[in-house]
Parts: structure tokens; sequence; C-alpha cells
């Protein structure tokens, strides 16, 4: 039995959104306004304690994980997508993924009144999307199908509509009633440019990737960069970047050598490393792992980068 539960349904939303209100709005949480706070306790007289950076770096994340309902497996999943060699603003390219998620683009739209309404619509298969023409897809796809993971990412051109049966509409009926009911609920909807949507048909095309300018949440990048690609904390597990290098003008991957006893006694074949290895710098001078050639002088007897400037 598979039990999937969102995870707007696991915490109480007006603690949520009084615990990141100094961080700023939660448009995809929830529409509920603010209460008013919870009576004071009398018998609590300690002062609140100054926020930590852990803390700081944390509520950044979190408040951008709950904002899209998404866990904190998947959001790491994304930002490992993102650190790939040569990107430049991995933070804002992780964003426009969320972005092109189904459950997000019923949101963006005005079809769902929040994210979790947006998830459960789309895991009930109340959405068909079709490839565009060219795509590779488009062969084993041609026609519009439906989805039932909240997770679906659209690519470019690729068009979306609620739930419609050609063959017999009496079946789509239930969607398309509780989705003509819903958006009145939800009122005027200001959709961004990526996305170009039809309200009388219901359906749409997600054109390209989230303007920055137009994310529906900020966020300090640098604290959120910090939580992926920090040190790293007891409560934080934060992302390596892979530091693979190759050499120059091959696609061969410059191999690293693993092991605490092993980095200590060779040495990794890199370019600069067998560079500073004919000029003789960064031997050790002093102590037991001191080589032979440095035995009673300071540099190595047949030194050629020295020869060299000497011929010169």
């Amino acid at each position: 039995i598979e039990c999937r539960i969102h995870v707007g349904r696991l915490y109480d939303r007006q603690q949520v959104l009084r615990k990141y209100l100094h961080l700023g709005s939660m448009p995809g949480w929830t529409t509920q306004p603010l209460g008013p706070p919870p009576p004071p306790n009398p018998n609590w007289k300690r002062q609140p304690a100054r926020p930590t950076r852990c803390r700081m770096v944390l509520e950044e994340k979190n408040r951008l994980r709950l904002n899209y309902g998404i866990r904190d497996l998947k959001i790491k999943q994304y930002m490992r997508r993102c650190l790939t060699r040569g990107e430049r603003e991995p933070w804002d390219k992780m964003v426009q993924i969320m972005e092109s998620r189904a459950d997000s683009i019923l949101f963006r739209t005005g079809i769902a009144r929040d994210m979790a309404q947006a998830a459960y619509m789309v895991n009930s298969g109340h959405v068909q999307v079709k490839y565009p023409e060219g795509h590779p897809a488009r062969i084993d796809w041609p026609d519009w199908f439906r989805i039932c993971w909240s997770s679906y990412e659209l690519c470019k051109g690729m068009q979306f509509r609620v739930y419609l049966d050609e063959e017999d509409p009496s079946k789509s009926e239930p969607f398309q009633k509780l989705c003509r009911e819903n958006m009145p609920k939800v009122g005027n909807v200001k959709i961004p440019s990526h996305i170009d949507f039809d309200k009388e048909r219901m359906a749409g095309t997600y054109i390209q990737p989230c303007r920055r300018s137009e994310f529906p949440i900020n966020f300090d990048q640098d604290r959120l960069f910090e939580n992926f690609t920090g040190r790293g904390w007891p409560m934080i597990k934060s992302i390596r970047r892979p530091h693979n290098r190759w050499w120059p003008g091959t696609n061969k991957k410059i191999k690293q050598l693993s092991g605490r006893r092993v980095r200590k006694y060779y040495i990794t074949k890199s370019p600069e490393n067998l560079m500073n290895m004919q000029r003789g710098i960064g031997l050790n001078a002093t102590g037991r792992l001191r080589p032979p050639c440095l035995w009673g002088r300071k540099k190595p007897a047949h030194y050629s980068y020295l020869d060299m400037q000497k011929a010169v």
C-alpha cells in the first residue's frame, strides 16, 4: 500500500506562516491570512535567543521548500542537478525547475488555490499534457496523455490542459466542473509570461523557463547557496560540488587519489603538479618525508628549471 501525503498536510499552516513571516510571504503555502498570535505564556520569561547562522540558513531553505510543497530530499536532488559544470547561477535554475512542475503550473494559472490543492489535482489525473512537434518522445506519445505525479516537469513548448475526453465527454465532466468552480474562488491571478493560458478552454502552453523577475517568492541566494555547498552542520547535509578535472584539450578525466594514506605519500598527476615537480616546488624540505634529492642541499642536483634559466 502506497500512501502519499503532501507536505502541506504535515504542518500547521498558521504556525509556518508566523515562523517565516520575517523572511517574506509564501503564496504557494496557503491563501489564508495570518491570524492573531496566541496569548503569551506568563510563566515563560526567557528572552528569545539570537538566531545563529545555521538557523538562518535552514529557515531560508525550508521556506522555499514549503512554498513549493516538496520534501527535503527532492530539493537536494534539484540542487544536485543544478551544480553542473559551467552553471553560473544554480539557485535560479533550481527555482526554474520547480516552476516547470505540473503542480506549480496549475497554481500559477489560477486553477488551484495553493500548491497542496494543485498536487492533489495532478495526482488525481486532472491534467493532460502533449509533447511539442519534433520532440523525441512524440514518437511514443503522439496525443494527449494524463499524468498522475505532481513532480512531472514540462519542457519547452509542451501543452497542458484539464482532462478532457474527446470521445466521451461525460467521463471528464467532473474534472472540468471542479476546475471551473474553483477558478472564481481563486480570483484574478496574474499569469507569468512563460505560460500561455486560455481560461475558457483551461488549456495552455509552457513557453520557456520562468524569469527571475517573475519568481513568486524572494529568497536570499547567499544563504540558500551556503546551505547546499557550505561546510555543513550536524543538521545540514550540504551537497558537495564535484571537483572533477580534465586533461587540457581532451575529455579524459584526471584520476583523483582516494584515501588519507594514499594522498599523503603519492601526488596526483595534474598539469600543475607535474610542472612543480620539474621546478622543485612543493618538496618537503624537512622531516622524514624529505626526498633524497634534498639531502645536503636546498634544490635538487639536476634541477632542469634552473639549468634552463642559466642557459638563457
